[in-house]
């Protein structure tokens, strides 16, 4: 199986709009970027290729025509939760002219193409829609395809992670999670060739400065405690690189990467190895 990132980044993508800090700085004089979350999985097979989409970002049309892909290439797309930068992209697929089956949740379902958000798509047929049960595999692409089972992670709202399997290998992408990841969801990574999860901040200290942003009347007291007892939404690079080691992630790539984290370089520099690396867009992993 293959896998091209398109984006690697979170929400506000970097540089963010607007930001003068030095990471944000950086990516403006490099010309460094991290669109929204988006991966490619691809699998071959005697001659045909299976090619699965995961989210569809609201930065999918330019990560397409970067990278070479096209939905009408894509067997299947799937959603793991109904955020905005995780399917304000689906209007992409309007003029394509191609029915393509889209998994997700029923409630994320429900929520994206309801009346007052994506429902107007109905209309022209560009779905075929799948409703999902926790580990409940289905298969993309028929028997030489990739075995899809959807795992639940612990977000804000109900996420689903996935596992991929093909050609005797497994990988797993689990965005948008918390620290406290399901058991059932460990069990079935177990062992992954290749895992794909967050890497949004590296401490603490981080997710303190990302959020004076919003709460520029506390004191640095109050935001210690803030960081304290908040939840965060996503993981931080050490307790991705935590989970890896329980569950035995033969390669783990770092992605939804905020712009409150150190530049690009300096992660590489500091967390890629031989098991870990940080992810960029259009970089591409095998399993």
């Amino acid at each position: 199986m293959k896998f091209t990132v398109l984006g690697s980044g979170d929400t506000r993508g970097l540089p963010k709009v607007g930001c003068h800090c030095a990471t944000c700085a950086d990516a403006l004089k490099t010309g460094f970027e991290r669109k929204r979350f988006g991966i490619v999985v691809e699998h071959e097979s005697d001659g045909k290729t299976t090619r699965i989409l995961i989210d569809a970002s609201p930065d999918l049309r330019r990560a397409f025509l970067q990278y070479g892909f096209s939905s009408k290439d894509l067997d299947a797309v799937l959603l793991t939760h109904e955020h905005y930068d995780h399917v304000a992209g689906l209007g992409d697929f309007f003029y394509e002219g191609k029915t393509i089956p889209l998994y997700a949740r029923p409630d994320c379902i429900d929520h994206v193409f309801s009346e007052h958000a994506y429902g107007y798509l109905r209309g022209f047929r560009l779905f075929d829609f799948h409703k999902m049960d926790w580990l409940a595999p289905f298969s993309v692409g028929g028997a030489d395809g990739i075995r899809v089972t959807p795992v639940p992670v612990t977000h804000s709202i109900e996420t689903a992670g996935f596992v991929f399997e093909a050609g005797g290998k497994k990988a797993a992408v689990l965005t948008d999670c918390r620290a406290d990841v399901p058991a059932p969801t460990q069990d079935a990574i177990r062992d992954a060739d290749l895992l794909f999860t967050d890497g949004w901040m590296e401490n603490s200290e981080q997710f303190k400065e990302a959020h004076r942003a919003f709460h520029s009347d506390l004191s640095e007291s109050a935001l210690t405690e803030l960081s304290k007892r908040k939840k965060r939404n996503h993981l931080l690079i050490s307790e991705a690189l935590e989970l890896a080691m329980r569950v035995g992630a033969k390669k783990t790539v770092l992605l939804h990467v905020a712009h409150a984290a150190s530049p690009h370089a300096a992660l590489s520099r500091r967390y890629d190895s031989a098991k870990i690396q940080v992810g960029f867009d259009g970089s591409r992993f095998e399993a």
